[in-house]
């Protein structure tokens, strides 16, 4: 194609599309989805028929047309992949498996080591790298998920993340020692009301929603 697009990309693009507003705003009508997502109503229909037909996509109910046949509601398929969300906290790990319902199927802990002559070497890379990869492994054997159906991993630090020696960003606080960072502003206000703070994938969610990522 001229612009250097094939019909692959244009393919892959109009179903990313779908499953975006699907999933950030479903459950939603073929109908509904033609302005959402800028799409012909002939490339919605063709979309949503491979999308169900792979179970990605499953129909939820239907509601009242303006005169007519009731619009079918559809909805990503909760379970068609899963998700882990990694917490890395100043005591512990948090390791948590979610279906795409954002359902807690699974999830793990592991305590950091903050007793000892060395209290900052608990966030080695080789350390925290370590922790994460056992929890992984764990919340899947757990909710027996096969490693091939999961989707990514996102995980969050507590603080800025320096690929070079540290230097003094900002101020230091009252009473902070020379050079330490300032604290991670928390990020519980922008989770719904219906999902605890606590959950990391949770918050992504909320963020992306609230066009914050």
């Amino acid at each position: 194609m001229r612009n250097g697009r094939t019909v692959r990309d244009l393919r892959r693009e109009n179903r990313t599309a779908v499953l975006q507003r699907l999933y950030f705003d479903g459950p939603m009508s073929r109908f509904s989805l033609g302005p959402a997502t800028g799409l012909s109503s002939g490339s919605v229909s063709n979309v949503v028929a491979e999308l169900v037909a792979e179970g990605l996509v499953e129909e939820a109910g239907s509601v009242d047309s303006a005169g007519g046949r009731p619009r079918t509601l559809l909805r990503v398929s909760s379970g068609s992949g899963f998700m882990i969300g990694v917490d890395v906290g100043e005591t512990r790990i948090r390791i948590e498996l979610f279906d795409l319902a954002l359902t807690e199927l699974a999830r793990a802990e592991r305590p950091l080591a903050v007793d000892g002559p060395h209290p900052h070497a608990r966030y080695e890379v080789g350390v925290v790298v370590g922790h994460v990869r056992d929890g992984i492994a764990e919340v899947l054997r757990a909710a027996e998920v096969p490693v091939e159906r999961l989707l990514g991993v996102g995980i969050g630090v507590p603080g800025i993340v320096a690929r070079t020696p540290p230097r003094p960003s900002a101020r230091p606080r009252c009473g902070s020692a020379p050079g330490a960072a300032p604290a991670a502003p928390s990020s519980s206000s922008s989770a719904p009301a219906s999902a605890p703070a606590s959950s990391p994938i949770r918050r992504g969610r909320a963020g992306r929603s609230s066009g914050a990522i």
